[in-house]
């Protein structure tokens, strides 16, 4: 099927917080009018989409193009991805601009290159996404990105198809003020959170189960007790849990942490594969009643730094 949309997207800008384009997926056309950006951490340099990721504290900016407001509040609170799924929104580009400047890359605006790229449709079901890692069809132009705002026309330059089989097409001008970080995102410690038991309570019991899950490949325990925001398939998980079986830390044990209401911050102890044992930090949340892990920081030992 053909999708015919004109638009002029260097005709005229856009208003800070506005998009003007469109999303296609197999043929069902869409208009994208609001842009939202946000400061989120970097999660290919700390916490990561799999235990036990480099250590390192860079942001990376979250870019969400959809069909209808979302709550301001709910991002100054929890972020843009929570604020997505609390607005039910079906129809959204989704992009995360890293800071890479000695990255190789195809298409980059100064610094910035977008490691993944997710989109929801009505047309793929709840919950689906048609997403990219690293995302090769975003092309910018007449863009200018900083940690303060964002303003860009991206466009696949024409009808792409995913490994799937859909259909997708999207072009889009759109500016936004980069928001900070989600008050939410701050570690619990002692000094605004409460001490968890020694073995960390449920969500040392959590994290305790994600990490095995990881450790034998449970792929559908992963996707269940990893972070709701999360983009991910089961065809990414199980290349992930490949790719990293032989780095993994192993002899894990909790011994303890904090919690404030839904978030918690879990200490663990581990062993490198060949290295020392080792301290690290995992970040929970908790929603409906399950604890859910956002990422984990298991900084390099001084002595494997010599």
């Amino acid at each position: 099927m053909c999708v015919l949309v004109t638009l002029c997207l260097g005709c005229a800008q856009v208003r800070p917080g506005d998009a003007d384009g469109f999303l296609a997926v197999n043929g069902n056309v869409v208009r994208l009018s609001r842009a939202y950006a946000q400061l989120a951490q970097d999660p290919y340099v700390s916490t990561g989409a799999r235990p036990g990721a480099a250590s390192g504290s860079r942001d990376q900016i979250v870019v969400i193009l959809c069909d209808r407001p979302l709550s301001e509040a709910v991002i100054a609170e929890s972020g843009l991805l929570r604020a997505t799924r609390q607005a039910r929104v079906l129809h959204l580009v989704r992009l995360e601009l890293l800071r890479r400047p000695m990255m190789p890359a195809d298409d980059r605006v100064g610094d910035w290159v977008v490691g993944r790229r997710a989109l929801a449709h009505a047309a793929l079901g709840d919950h689906k996404f048609l997403w990219a890692s690293p995302d090769r069809d975003t092309h910018f132009s007449d863009a200018a990105v900083s940690p303060e705002s964002i303003t860009a026309s991206i466009s696949t330059k024409g009808p792409k198809t995913s490994y799937t089989d859909e259909k997708y097409e999207y072009e889009v001008r759109f500016s936004a003020p980069v928001r900070p970080r989600p008050l939410a995102s701050a570690p619990v410690d002692a000094s605004n959170g409460t001490a968890l038991p020694p073995e960390g309570g449920a969500p040392g019991q959590a994290y305790r189960a994600y990490h095995e899950a990881w450790r034998t490949g449970d792929v559908a325990a992963i996707l269940r007790l990893r972070s709701p925001d999360e983009v991910a398939s089961e065809k990414e998980v199980k290349a992930l849990v490949e790719l990293t079986a032989a780095s993994m830390m192993t002899e894990v044990s909790v011994v303890g942490g904090y919690v404030r209401a839904t978030r918690a911050t879990v200490r663990a102890e581990g062993t490198r594969p060949g290295g020392p044992r080792g301290e690290g930090t995992v970040e929970l949340s908790e929603e409906d009643g399950v604890w859910h892990v956002l990422g984990e920081n298991w900084p390099t030992p001084r002595s494997m730094l010599r």
